[in-house]
């Protein structure tokens, strides 16, 4: 059943075909749902050395509506570390994204290197994410600091008539070395 639904199988059709109650089919398919965001928290999202990170968003097509999908992948392991759906491709994707990559890398390892689309929510986003309290013995909210290791760079497609033409590498954050 729960692999019907992942290829897209109407619930109603669900229901019809294993005469089952449509509140079961969607209990069934919801309990799924938390178990496979375990299963991405204890084995994925976890404090590991990623090295390169990839993310980028696609539009995908449901039916009667397109809803946004953002992705991060590991480059050198070739780990999935996770996907977001939304309506809106927004900062808010982006930043729910950007906190799957946070809970991955380690913040204290080795260098992480970011590379995205030219979308402009991720400078804001990776921003906002990438930060730390550093702790000044006062009262009240400490100050936020940039994680020290981060580089991000962003490739910027140009395209004239549909057809791709120049490509541009920004680098935001770091240096070339």
């Amino acid at each position: 059943m729960i692999r019907l639904l992942s290829y897209g199988c109407p619930i109603q059709a669900i229901v019809f075909a294993f005469g089952w109650d449509e509140r079961t089919v969607i209990n069934l398919e919801k309990r799924a749902g938390q178990q496979g965001e375990a299963v991405q928290k204890h084995l994925v999202e976890r404090p590991r050395d990623l090295g390169q990170v990839q993310a980028d968003e696609i539009k995908v097509k449901e039916q009667g509506k397109s809803v946004w999908m953002a992705m991060a992948i590991a480059v050198k392991s070739r780990l999935w570390l996770g996907g977001v759906i939304s309506e809106h491709r927004d900062l808010a994707l982006i930043v729910a994204l950007l906190t799957i990559v946070k809970a991955c890398a380690s913040a204290l390892g080795s260098p992480l290197y970011i590379s995205t689309d030219g979308f402009a929510a991720y400078v804001t986003a990776i921003r906002l994410v990438f930060r730390e309290p550093v702790p000044t013995g006062k009262k009240g909210r400490p100050r936020l600091q940039a994680w020290p290791r981060l580089l991000f760079a962003q490739v910027i497609k140009q395209y004239n008539k549909s057809r791709m033409g120049e490509v541009f590498r920004r680098i935001v954050q770091g240096t070339c070395e």
